[in-house]
């Protein structure tokens, strides 16, 4: 179809700039259409999802497609406070370990969101714990703290109690 048009403007003005006009045009509107749509997902709340495990960030945003929410995701702590300082979250849900190279990661990621985004809700998980583990995790005081296997149910109705879903 753009090449038809692209043809049909060309034959019509004789002109050798009529395919870059085009082209130009299609830009723009493409531009058009991605503004509104960023509106449209600026007006819905945000989560994020931290973890190394790409089978689980696939899965999460595959199990919570059918909700009003915009997902994002990351796997790394540098990565998380990227898009921490450029977005606003209603929620953040991190693991506790990355790859064994940081066995306390996700502690650290929500230190960093208490201090910069304290409006933003956190949920910590792990398949991993022990008593000095947990105390930590206690002092540090994510909103939500979660054993490995969550349930996607339970992930919803802390969405609930939060406000983020109605």
């Amino acid at each position: 179809m753009i090449t038809e048009t692209m043809q049909k403007v060309a034959d019509m003005w004789k002109a050798d700039y009529a395919e870059e006009w085009l082209a130009e045009l299609i830009a723009a509107r493409g531009k058009e259409t991605m503004n509104k749509q960023k509106t449209i997902i600026q007006d819905v709340p945000r989560i994020l999802v931290v973890d190394d495990d790409e089978a689980l960030l696939f899965a999460f945003k595959r199990i919570f497609r059918d909700v009003d929410v915009a997902i994002d995701s990351a796997d790394t702590i540098e990565e998380t406070k990227a898009l921490i300082s450029h977005q606003t979250y209603s929620l953040v849900i991190t693991d506790l370990r990355f790859n064994d190279v940081n066995p306390e990661g996700g502690l650290d990621i929500i230190r960093h969101i208490k201090h910069h985004c304290p409006d933003t809700r956190t949920v910590l998980w792990t398949a991993y714990g022990n008593p000095e583990m947990e105390e930590r995790i206690e002092e540090v005081g994510p909103d939500f703290h979660l054993k490995k296997p969550v349930p996607s149910e339970r992930i919803r109705d802390i969405m609930r109690d939060i406000g983020v879903l109605v």
